[in-house]
This record gives C-alpha cells, structure tokens and sequence, in this order.
C-alpha cells in the first residue's frame, strides 16, 4: 500500500497576502481541492493533509473530502517541518509515501498512477520521480527505507539534498508538464491557463 502526503501547511509569502491554496479554482473549489481530487483519483490509501498556516480555513475548504488531517505545529520553520509530520502520520503497513505539492493541480492521477506502477523497492526502484521534456519534477514517491533521512530534515530545502546524493532514483517519463508546474506568486497564478 502506498500513502499520498499533501503538503499544505506553507506560509504562502510570495503570493502575498493571499493563502494560494485557498485561491479559487475556475471549474470549482479551491487550488488545494483541485491538486487533491487528483491525488485521490490515484488510489493511494490514505491520503494525508499536512495543515499549518491558516489550519482551519485549509481544514473547512477540505472537510468533506476522504483524507486524514494533521498538523505541523512548527509549519513556520520551512518544508522540512511538513515532511516531517506527513510521515510521521504515515500506517506502518504503507512500503511507501507519494510526496505531493497543495500547489500543484496540474498533476494528472495518471502521472501519480505510473510513478506507483513504477514502484518496486526489492528491485532497488524506491524513489521515484516523474521526468517531462528532460526535466524532473514533483511530486516524489519514496519508500519506507528512506522515511527515517526525510524525517530527520530541517530548514526550508526539502528533501533536495537527499535526492541530489543518491544514484538510484528512477525516472519515469510523463506526458505532462503539470509536474514542473506550481503556483508561488501572483504573476504565475495570472499566466497559467487552466483547464475547464
């Protein structure tokens, strides 16, 4: 079994004073409730909600979707404190966590479904990311044999470091540039254009 962790609990600074998360979407909901309609489409069980800045507003826009809610008290010190709570929330029958963006509704379940299909720990594929037009992107799927190095993060980089000292990430190519797609600030929120 494989869990999904949406991360969600970030300080949203460079839309400004807008929580981008909660910005609307144009076929209906919110930014969150788009990136995790397809993240729930994929199957993964559970899928988990990392909340933070503005926890309750994030919680009510998300209270009738089929996840699990919890918090990241420190959210403040950066997107290693989210990681951290995700997976800790991780059962312990999941061999693995797809590490998913709340920013990021242009990642189709196919995308996510293939990076799952592509998993396969006893043949040393336990990390995996999706590849567009030559470049990688999110979100990530790990197995469990790396939750402790996740866990141990700090500061705002992500798991950027870990990821940049292995030689066995396994790339699956996509048909999708959704997965090199976020939306950080007003100029990107204005220039993408949506589907629907």
């Amino acid at each position: 079994m494989i869990a999904a962790i949406v991360l969600a609990a970030g300080l949203s600074r460079r839309m400004g004073a807008a929580n981008k998360l909660l910005m609307p979407w144009p076929s209906g909901g919110t930014v969150l409730t788009a990136s995790l309609s397809q993240v729930l489409a994929t199957g993964a069980a559970p899928v988990i909600l990392v909340t933070g800045h503005e926890r309750a507003a994030v919680e009510r826009a998300t209270f009738n979707l089929p996840i699990s809610c919890v918090q990241a008290p420190d959210y403040a010190d950066g997107l290693s404190a989210s990681l951290r709570a995700g997976i800790a929330a991780v059962p312990a029958d999941c061999e693995g966590a797809l590490i998913c963006l709340g920013d990021m509704p242009f990642v189709p379940a196919s995308v996510m479904q293939a990076m799952m299909a592509a998993f396969a720990p006893d043949r040393g594929q336990s990390i995996i990311r999706p590849c567009f037009g030559g470049q990688n992107g999110n979100p990530i799927l790990w197995g469990r044999a790396h939750f402790a190095a996740l866990s141990g993060l700090t500061g705002d980089r992500g798991a950027r470091d870990i990821l940049a000292a292995r030689t066995d990430v396994h790339l699956v190519t996509v048909d999708s540039a959704g997965i090199l797609d976020d939306l950080d600030t007003p100029e990107q929120f204005a220039a993408i254009s949506y589907p629907g």
